[in-house]
């Protein structure tokens, strides 16, 4: 059911689970493991380094997804912006109410990701119309520099930006976390 999803399928375990008595600290871990064969001898890898690429973006991938986002207290900016009010949940009642939502979501397809965008989204793409309601617009690959770190935000917003990239058009993501709260994806474009 949450195949490809292990951040939904963590949260599911543990929303199982939290209406039963017993101990009350409970923690669940979802990985998905890839692994790749190391380069062949001979390749490129071997050779002498080849030039840099032009930072060009003309010919680089972009996506168009629309999300759902709740805030949490530890994000950024912890305040509601389409109902003007301070949020005060944690990260695992976000995760929570997103993982409800993400159910709903797969059940009911687009027309129900756009009704919930509207009911529970936080952010003021939500207040978009029509099929435009949780828009973000376009995202394309961040341009990373090697050896160098970004700065917590701009990692952060890479990853969200990494999923979409990751997902088909139609396709829902995993529940994502990011410094502007927790958000699902879907990519339209």
């Amino acid at each position: 059911q949450w195949g490809g999803r292990p951040r939904a399928a963590a949260v599911a375990l543990l929303c199982a689970h939290a209406d039963q008595e017993g101990p009350s600290g409970r923690a669940a871990a979802c990985a998905r493991l890839v692994w790749s064969s190391p380069p062949e001898r001979g390749t490129a890898a071997d050779g002498p380094a080849a030039k840099r690429q032009r930072a060009d973006t003309a010919g680089e991938p972009r996506v168009r997804c629309r999300q759902i986002l709740l805030k949490h207290v530890g994000c950024k900016q912890p305040v509601d912006k389409v109902r003007k009010q301070p949020v005060r949940r944690s990260v695992a009642e976000a995760e929570a109410a997103l993982h409800t939502v993400l159910k709903e979501v797969d059940a009911g397809g687009d027309l129900a990701f756009t009704q919930r965008c509207r009911a529970v989204s936080e952010c003021a793409s939500s207040l978009k119309g029509g099929d435009l309601a949780g828009d973000v617009g376009w995202l394309s690959r961040p341009i990373e520099k090697p050896g160098e770190k970004p700065p917590k935000q701009v990692a952060s917003r890479n990853a969200v930006i990494r999923a979409a990239l990751a997902l088909e058009v139609g396709d829902v993501s995993d529940i994502l976390l990011s410094d502007e709260g927790v958000h699902i994806l879907q990519r339209i474009a």
